[in-house]
């Protein structure tokens, strides 16, 4: 429909429409990433938590640090018990986040389909498209909520797990060299004869384990951060491309 002043309003509903759904295409796609790698993070440190309440120490903060050194109960319940309290926040913080992410992803892929079986009506016309922007508001509002959590949750995260698997990292190498006969700065830590081989091939396991788990969490842990920062990005970019399409 064209107007009196030569503008093709039709035009302008179907670019509106086009923006709309490629908005919640984007977010779909931003908070569903988000969510996985949120998800997945509070999963691991809910199990971790989970065995550490145990009285488990998979992750070795309570392990030995010298061949024939034995750690008493409550030593090991005094290191481990931070821990586990970190875990514990870490599954709450990232599992509540994933939850909603997802919940948001579904959502916009859910609007986006009903915004494709509706593509000969107009756009924000209507009553009922005037309410549907209004809940497209508060879906963006949540969103760039949940972003920013875990921006800053993901940052933290990731940076404990990366500087806990560079700790790993170089306790293994080290264990690795004494078992190659080398001599280290930590030789004297690890025994003589058989105790002196049998601390080192635990410690170099240890090492390992912690270090292939962590060095890919950290990855994880950034790269949640990283989807949320688009997902930010993404609000402000359709926010400035609708305000523009109004002028």
């Amino acid at each position: 429909m064209i107007s009196a002043f030569g503008v093709d309003h039709s035009l302008i509903a179907k670019a509106a429409r086009s923006e709309q759904e490629k908005h919640y295409g984007r977010m779909a796609a931003t908070t569903g990433a988000m969510g996985a790698g949120a998800g997945a993070l509070g999963t691991a440190a809910g199990v971790i938590g989970h065995m550490e309440a145990k009285g488990h120490d998979p992750m070795g903060f309570a392990e030995p640090r010298r061949a024939g050194q034995t750690v008493s109960p409550y030593l090991r319940s005094r290191i481990i018990r931070p821990q586990l309290a970190g875990h514990r926040w870490q599954a709450k913080t990232l599992g509540g986040i994933g939850a909603a992410s997802l919940g948001l992803a579904a959502g916009y892929k859910h609007r986006q389909h009903r915004l494709q079986r509706q593509q000969a009506q107009p756009v924000l016309t209507s009553k009922r498209d005037s309410r549907q922007r209004a809940e497209d508001i508060g879906m963006d509002t949540a969103a760039v909520g949940a972003a920013g959590g875990m921006g800053y949750a993901g940052h933290v995260a990731g940076s404990v797990l990366h500087e806990q698997a560079g700790v790993a990292h170089a306790r293994a190498q080290d264990a690795k060299k004494v078992l190659a006969g080398e001599r280290t700065p930590n030789s004297p830590f690890y025994g003589r004869g058989k105790k002196r081989a049998e601390f080192a091939a635990r410690r170099y396991k240890m090492g390992r384990r912690v270090y292939m788990l962590k060095r890919p969490g950290s990855a994880l842990a950034y790269g949640a951060a990283g989807a949320g920062a688009l997902g930010m990005a993404e609000v402000g970019r359709h926010v400035y491309a609708s305000h523009k399409e109004k002028q």
